[in-house]
């Protein structure tokens, strides 16, 4: 089952990336609060961004994991 370690070993740097960048996001959020100033754009473009990588991994593991299903049942 090589196929399922490397799925979840995907699913693991998928959910890894996007913990990140909302911890990032929040961090950013609070330190520009307290020095006064607008959040970075950059930070927000990076977690938009991971949440649309996520949606789309997410989406491309469930349909190869159900490949892999198909194949199991007939065989």
């Amino acid at each position: 089952m090589k196929t399922m370690t490397v799925l979840y070993i995907i699913a693991g740097v998928i959910i890894l990336n996007l913990l990140l960048s909302v911890v990032f996001f929040i961090l950013e959020g609070k330190i520009a609060k307290q020095e006064g100033r607008k959040r970075d754009p950059k930070i927000t473009t990076w977690l938009c961004a991971s949440l649309v990588f996520f949606m789309i991994a997410v989406g491309l593991v469930v349909l190869l994991y159900l490949l892999v299903a198909a194949f199991m049942a007939s065989m």
